[in-house]
């Protein structure tokens, strides 16, 4: 539209022009350039007037300020007096600014035992044992959490303590030996891994309990007299564990609960019969058995999962001669889906189960 209005007022002028020229009887050209000279001056008013309205818009729309021609600038807000931390955020700075990028552990651990032999068939002995393990930094070291619990930069060692009353007896003639002891540990700032997102959006570790374990274990083996070729051996462990103090403020760990893979009852069984072949060649047949009660994959709550009870079953039967033997051997011999163990590293549930059936031939040769 502006470009006809334009063009009809360019034509107007032009005619006008000519029209004078004509009454006047001569070819005046002057005056038509006077006529174009104020054409361009119209159309630059026009453009510079449309210019301020368009600024003008601007303006108002984006709320700028005009300066001077030529330079504009938006409005800026008033720069603040900056507000001072806060004890929580200057007591994140100065942590940041003093956290170690070691995790360093000195001290001295000791073992004392003591034994008595009252004769040949017997031995008794006791035990005082330490032990520790590293400590190591966290990523989300300096987290404030809940009550006024901050996310340690370093760790501390966890430490055990272990009191341990054994034995070593033969008897009925020294055809059963028995071996076992009784013991109790004390664990001081058990290490484990946490995620808690009321203290941070990370897992981190901390010293976060203390613990307790009690219990009792042994091995026998036992060749009766009645039964020449027959042996018998096995081994059981009776534990019983708990958290006995949380150190960290969450609900991820919690007092009384067992510890992880620490079934109170496992045992194992096993019968060894063999007898004499021609030739010098020794036979065997050997069936064992294996029992482990459940048990807790975890101490945190979210990884806490309860492994099933279990029973292995298998069987081998080969024959020796001098430095050879050869046997066949099945192993899981019920195909029991045993669960053995279970984590949820990087949050992906994982179990580890038992061979499943398996049978096969093992050789052997001694040089």
């Amino acid at each position: 539209i502006v470009m006809e209005l334009l063009d009809s007022d360019l034509h107007r002028i032009i005619q006008a022009s000519a029209k004078g020229g004509e009454m006047c009887g001569h070819d005046d050209r002057s005056g038509m350039r006077r006529s174009l000279i104020e054409f361009r001056e119209n159309g630059r008013r026009r453009r510079r007037r449309r210019r301020r309205r368009r600024r003008r818009h601007f303006h108002r729309r984006y709320n700028v300020k005009r300066i001077h021609p030529g330079n504009l600038q938006p409005k800026l807000p008033i720069p603040q007096s900056p507000q001072p931390l806060t004890d929580a955020q200057t007591a994140q700075v100065v942590n940041a600014l003093t956290a170690p990028d070691t995790a360093e552990t000195n001290g001295f651990i000791g073992k004392v035992s003591l034994s008595y032999a009252p004769n040949n068939d017997q031995l008794w002995y006791v035990t005082f044992s330490q032990g520790f393990r590293p400590g190591l930094l966290n990523r989300p070291g300096g987290a404030p959490g809940p009550n006024g619990f901050t996310v340690p930069f370093e760790l501390d060692t966890d430490e055990v303590v272990n009191y341990e009353l054994g034995w070593k007896l033969d008897l009925l003639d020294g055809t059963f030996r028995l071996n076992g002891n009784a013991f109790f540990v004390d664990i001081s700032e058990l290490q484990t891994t946490i995620f808690d997102p009321s203290i941070a959006n990370l897992f981190f570790s901390d010293n976060a309990a203390d613990a307790e374990i009690r219990g009792i274990e042994g091995d026998f083996i036992w060749t009766p007299a009645s039964a020449e070729g027959l042996t018998l051996s096995g081994g059981f462990s009776i534990l019983d564990t708990e958290i006995s103090e949380v150190l960290t403020p969450t609900n991820d760990v919690n007092e009384g609960d067992e510890l992880a893979f620490a079934p109170e009852f496992q045992a194992t069984l096993r019968a060894r019969y063999e007898w004499n072949m021609r030739d010098g060649m020794i036979a065997h047949v050997m069936p064992h058995v294996a029992y482990s009660d459940e048990a807790f994959s975890d101490i945190i709550t979210i990884n806490r999962d309860k492994m099933d009870a279990w029973v292995l079953v298998g069987v081998t039967a080969g024959v020796s001669k001098d430095n050879w033997s050869a046997e066949l051997f099945i192993d899981n011999l019920f195909d029991e889906q045993a669960e053995i163990a279970r984590n949820y590293v990087n949050d992906v549930e994982r179990a580890t189960y038992a061979r499943p059936l398996t049978g096969g031939v093992r050789v052997s040769f001694g040089f």
